[in-house]
């Protein structure tokens, strides 16, 4: 409109006409713009908004005819928590800390789902029943689904099948957890396994119109131990994770003597590098280097805890030969800690015997100081400060102590050259008939054979020379060694 060329009253009359019908166009155009963002707006809190129950439930399918078509909804459940029943206890060691697990095994309570938040490893008695309860939560379901039927099938790595049932499940509410669920067999008996993983497909079976229906509800792993029967009463309370893992995660034992073997799978052979492990692969050192980081305990209470020290942690025979006797004791086994120490006696003190000091092998000779003499050739020297031979070395000199320097010899577990080579005794393991030293990850058929496969000689004190002086000889002959069994101790240094 030319307002400004409406100068006559009629036509001022027609122009404020206009501009009220301009005002109200506006306004119009406005509203709906408002509208249609608030509609936007609701229909996303709408689709956010948690739903108790399916569109579809709402709103019925139409054909082309006009005709209400069939209800295709489904119920919707996620797996929360599996929890593993009257399985054995484990306390899962880790730095500073072995808390028990309880409550579920499996959880994976945070959206999205699909990766746990918890995924602890569970122990059992072969011929146990395996035991469970599973919770999901209800994301949606039809409104008429009231009851169904929740079904896991668990597979092992062998094909071994195990069902779990609860045949009536109430579906109310934001979740749904089963009764016990027992598995449709037990265990093998009298044979360790480790199923790992196990995965349980779980699945709901329901009616829909009369009509039978299955939806699939997702799967869970685990890592499942079986021990080839009751452990011993001693490990009741400290049957750490790390133990059952060594006990039974080489699987397929039937009798006693294969589940030993088995055991000491995880101890043998050492190479110095990547040996024993824990659970979660910390390493215990024997004899490695630095004092301030040995291992000490005064009680069996007290020992266990070395399995919840780092990895740069230096254990002694006694704490190896513990570890071995106690993952025994995870299948039932026993057995039994044997002393090792030099026959020669060379004095008594308040009526104990004082005898010479075992070393392991090798060494290097740097220089005689007695070359005229048969038996104790060298000069050696203990540190001045520890009065054995760890650090500091002797006049800053790594690795010699007097006449002999320290080589390459024997490994130990996790150290290729132990610091600590002479000893007043040494603790090995017998079971079944043989001698277990886990310290090095050998075997001994005798006390020969130790002296023949380890001992480079031996040490005692410089009667003439000072504190920590000694004077050195090679090993003979047989016969200079004994494995003391007198004692028929379980546990070393109890």
């Amino acid at each position: 409109f030319n307002i400004v060329a409406m100068i006559s009253f009629g036509s001022f009359a027609l122009a404020a006409v206009a501009l009220i019908a301009f005002r109200v166009m506006v306004k119009t155009l406005l509203k709906a713009v408002v509208k249609k963002q608030v509609k936007k707006k609701r229909a996303k809190k709408r689709k956010k908004k948690k739903r108790t129950e399916c569109d579809c439930d709402k709103k019925k399918k139409k054909t082309r005819k006009g005709k209400t078509g069939k209800d295709e909804c489904e119920p919707e459940l996620k797996l929360v928590s599996v929890e593993f029943l009257d399985d054995l206890d484990i306390y899962k060691d880790q730095i500073g800390k072995a808390p028990k697990i309880t409550w579920a095994q499996w959880q994976d309570t945070k959206e999205p789902y699909g990766e746990p938040e918890i995924h602890d490893r569970i122990g059992y008695i072969s011929g146990d029943t395996l035991q469970i309860k599973a919770k999901f939560a209800i994301e949606d379901k039809p409104e008429d689904l009231k009851t169904g039927s929740i079904q896991g099938k668990g597979t092992t790595p062998e094909g071994k099948t195990f069902f779990f049932q609860d045949k009536k499940v109430k579906l109310s509410g934001d979740s749904v957890t089963t009764e016990e669920m027992s598995a449709n067999g037990p265990l093998a008996t009298k044979r360790t396994q480790f199923i790992n993983p196990l995965i349980i497909e779980w699945s709901l079976q329901y009616q829909k119109e009369g009509s039978p229906k299955t939806k699939e509800l997702g799967t869970s792993k685990h890592q499942v131990y079986v021990t080839l029967a009751k452990p011993i009463n001693n490990i009741d309370k400290f049957l750490y994770l790390t133990l059952l893992d060594w006990a039974t995660s080489v699987p397929g034992a039937n009798t006693k003597p294969r589940a030993v073997k088995n055991t000491w799978s995880h101890f043998a052979n050492p190479t110095g590098v990547d040996d024993l492990k824990t659970w979660d692969n910390r390493q215990l050192l024997y004899y490695g280097d630095g004092m301030s980081k040995c291992v000490d305990y005064e009680s069996k209470a007290d020992f266990f805890k070395v399995l919840e020290l780092p990895t740069d942690r230096i254990a002694s025979c006694e704490i190896f030969a513990n570890l071995f006797i106690s993952s025994l004791w995870v299948n039932g086994l026993t057995a039994e800690c044997v002393q090792v120490y030099p026959s020669k006696i060379l004095g008594y003190d308040d009526g104990e015997p004082i005898r010479e000091i075992m070393l392991v092998n090798n060494w290097e000779e740097t220089q005689t100081s007695f070359p005229e003499r048969k038996g104790h050739r060298w000069a050696f020297q203990l540190n001045e400060e520890t009065g054995s031979m760890m650090p500091p070395f002797p006049d800053n000199a790594p690795f010699t102590y007097g006449d002999l320097k320290s080589v390459d010899g024997i490994p130990g577990q996790n150290v290729k050259k132990p610091v600590e080579k002479a000893f007043t005794r040494h603790f090995i393991v017998k079971a079944n008939g043989r001698y277990y030293d886990p310290s090095y990850g050998v075997i001994h058929e005798s006390p020969e054979d130790f002296e023949k496969n380890v001992l480079f000689g031996y040490i005692m004190p410089d009667p003439y020379g000072v504190e920590n002086d000694f004077l050195a000889r090679k090993h003979k002959h047989a016969g200079e060694v004994i494995f003391d069994e007198t004692n028929h101790s379980i546990f070393c240094g109890f």
